[in-house]
């Protein structure tokens, strides 16, 4: 832990004659900062309850408040916690007011979709899942889905009146009526209002950039005449923008709280000279942004190391074998991380830390325990052992076909003419699909079974209307029948044999290495954000794919493209390696690719290539320059 403080902090920490814009940049102590200024002002005889601290999370909160119990024993502690855990506060003290039960109760997540799925059944909605559902609502309700005129929205339009209801008999408040309800408080009633400005002399907020509209107003409703305003973050790791952050609240900062000081840490305490060279480089062709360029008193290090592979495949092999030969050198497991910009890339990193024997994790569901992976699985597995209960289950329901548990019993008791007329003809649509699927097996390979099974049971709709990620699942879908393709050489069911053989292979090894706390990391970008590992690995460096397009989706910023490979390169300590393909799996087939534009923003003299000996894929060996590369 830091132990003393560098001038740009000293500056922080000293600053309290106005409101405070931090810029901390990655790497450079916020938290550290955030504690000694919370200390400072209870030392300076700040009173305690006229502080109050805001962050995101229960984690970063817990350990906010540790540090200064453990700092400052005399008097009363300020407040730290979440924003929804001020907002608990605040309503508790106003019901009246804030129009709430006394004794409300707070529905978590699952508490609320169990809630909805009540409320379709009242309205007869059967196209959507309460998941989907509770997504759409609470885009409504945050004001995030004012353009989206789908049929999704139009559905939560017509449920969210009955869903209010209904927790509003249950005397319950979802997470977004926290907010909602203290800003509408706070807007509405002036008395509660000033009474609550006149409380607080310092309102710290961590993590600035991720605040959202209705957080912003918040607080800004809570600023009164003398209240100082102190933010911490950087708008270089805004990347939530898809749930409703937005980097303009840090960049309008010193103007809505004017006269505000604005002090930059720039003083890096994680990475080596050329990692933080690297990353400043990328960044700084953002517009949207405080200008800063980070430093560090470390040394420039080991360059960026380029890995260039012919497919995935390849680029699995070459950052397992570069795994082996750090840790050949002395690295742990446990130092090192893989990051990638979608999921989906997850499957053939996977693949080669099996094949590998390097023991890993995957933050999130492995790829092949996905529940859309698992549904295609079924109809498989159906064709190489119809007998298969479970599978039947599982494709009775992916779609959903109205098949209810009590008509699978009597299917599987041998009762199926006890059924209604309506419900067998629902069975025979399905026992048609299987058939379907069987009869391809029998003269295509898997991959091409997969995209027509894909495709006749119109399997994009049904996630859509079933997961709040679509978009998502289907790139994973994509993914699977890419590495089905894998199969292609094989004639028959031995395709979907030999698949379902090696997917189980995974599953099987995949229990011993989750028991041991030794291992690689792999996860997303946006997992990683505010991690630290001596070894970063960032797969999939390529155009379309890093920065990342989304086919016939929306296209992403391009801005919050470039701050997601900026967090990817700075959670980096010691050494940073980027891999790219030359061709990758895509939705029937290959395409080739071309390095990602990020590449081409850092200066070549940061850059390296590593020799591809002992590759299956390559012979040539010996040491490239990036001047080989073909941008």
């Amino acid at each position: 832990m830091q132990s003393e403080h560098n001038t740009e902090q000293q500056k922080a920490i000293a600053t309290n004659d106005s409101s405070l814009l931090i810029v901390a940049g990655a790497g450079t102590g916020k938290t550290y900062v955030l504690v000694e200024k919370i200390i400072r002002l209870l030392q300076n005889g700040i009173p305690g309850h006229t502080v109050l601290a805001l962050t995101f999370t229960n984690k970063a909160a817990d350990e906010m408040r540790g540090r200064v119990h453990a700092r400052f024993t005399a008097g009363k502690v300020p407040f730290v916690g979440t924003f929804h855990s001020f907002c608990v506060s605040l309503l508790r003290e106003f019901p009246v007011e804030a129009k709430v039960p006394n004794n409300f109760i707070i529905f978590d997540r699952d508490a609320c979709r169990r809630l909805i799925k009540r409320c379709m059944k009242q309205e007869g909605i059967t196209d959507y899942t309460p998941r989907a559902m509770q997504h759409a609502i609470g885009r409504l309700k945050t004001g995030l889905a004012a353009e989206d005129e789908s049929d999704t929205m139009n559905t939560a339009e017509h449920l969210l009146p009955v869903y209010t209801l209904a927790m509003q008999n249950e005397h319950a408040l979802d997470f977004d009526d926290l907010i909602i309800k203290t800003v509408t408080l706070l807007q509405k009633e002036t008395r509660v209002r000033e009474h609550v400005r006149n409380r607080y002399t310092y309102i710290l907020v961590d993590e600035f950039q991720d605040t959202d509209t209705l957080q912003n107003q918040l607080v800004a409703l809570l600023k009164g005449e003398k209240t100082r305003i102190i933010a911490v973050g950087d708008t270089d790791q805004t990347i939530y923008s898809w749930r409703g952050a937005s980097v303009h609240n840090m960049l309008g900062f010193t103007e809505r709280y004017a006269p505000a000081t604005t002090v930059f840490l720039t003083q890096n305490y994680r990475s080596t000279g050329n990692i933080l060279a690297a990353a400043n480089a990328i960044i700084m062709k953002n517009v949207f942004r405080q200008e800063k360029n980070l430093m560090t008193a470390r040394a420039d290090g080991s360059p960026i190391t380029l890995l260039s592979a012919e497919d995935e495949e390849h680029e699995g092999e070459l950052i397992a074998k570069e795994i082996i030969r750090l840790c050949n050198e002395g690295a742990a497991y446990s130092d090192i991380a893989v990051l990638f910009r979608v999921n989906f890339q997850a499957r053939a990193l996977e693949t080669h830390m099996i094949t590998n024997r390097i023991p890993y994790t995957v933050l999130g569901a492995r790829f092949f325990d996905r529940a859309e992976i698992k549904d295609l699985l079924a109809y498989l597995t159906l064709v190489q052992n119809p007998a298969s209960q479970e599978a039947f289950v599982r494709a009775s329901n992916a779609p959903k076909r109205g098949i209810g548990a009590r008509t699978l019993e009597r299917i599987f008791n041998k009762e199926e003419h006890l059924l209604s007329a309506g419900i067998s003809a629902k069975v025979a649509a399905l026992r048609f699909d299987i058939t379907r699927v069987t009869e391809l097996a029998q003269h295509h390979p898997v991959a091409h079974v997969l995209r027509e099974l894909v495709s006749f049971l119109d399997y994009k709709t049904y996630l859509t209307k079933t997961f709040d990620n679509p978009e998502d699942r289907m790139y994973e879908v994509r993914e699977f029948i890419v590495f089905a393709e894998r199969f292609s050489h094989l004639s028959g069911t031995d395709g979907i044999a030999q698949l379902l053989a090696e997917v189980a292979l995974v599953s099987d090894q995949d229990t011993l290495r989750t028991t041991n706390k030794q291992t690689v990391r792999l996860m997303t970008v946006h997992a990683a954000k505010g991690l630290e590992f001596p070894h970063v690995f960032i797969a999939g460096m390529e155009e379309g794919l890093f920065p990342f397009l989304r086919d016939e989706f929306a296209t992403h910023d391009p801005e919050e493209e470039r701050r997601l490979c900026y967090v990817a390169m700075t959670r980096a300590k010691d050494t940073l390696s980027c891999s790219f393909a030359r061709r990758r799996g895509v939705f029937g087939g290959y395409e080739n690719r071309h390095p990602s534009s990020f590449l081409s923003d850092i200066p070549e003299h940061l850059l390296t290539t590593t020799p591809t000996a002992n590759s299956t894929h390559h012979t040539e060996t010996g040491e490239n320059s990036a001047e080989d590369i073909q941008w």
